[in-house]
């Protein structure tokens, strides 16, 4: 099995790490994990707006277009996690 995992969109990284981080790192942001999905199912609905589930509570921050996707970028490398 892979240790660690990279979240690509739009040229940019916005997660890289442990697989079991990544679900809680994204939902922290404002991502919801549908039950049963499995990690790898979840972390590529991220980047999709076809699949992916946001929380009703933090959709507000959660970015829906490619651009915030570079904002996300810039909170990905000024994050706890980017820095471990």
């Amino acid at each position: 099995l892979f240790d660690k995992v990279s979240v690509v969109h739009s040229g940019h990284q916005i997660y890289f790490g442990t697989a079991s981080n990544s679900v809680e790192y994204f939902k922290e942001i404002g991502f919801l994990q549908t039950p049963n999905q499995a990690i790898a199912n979840f972390l590529c609905s991220v980047t999709n707006p076809s699949t992916r589930k946001i929380q009703l509570e933090t959709s507000k921050s959660v970015p829906l277009r490619p651009s915030g996707f570079v904002l996300m970028h810039l909170f990905w490398i000024q994050s706890c996690q980017y820095k471990l």
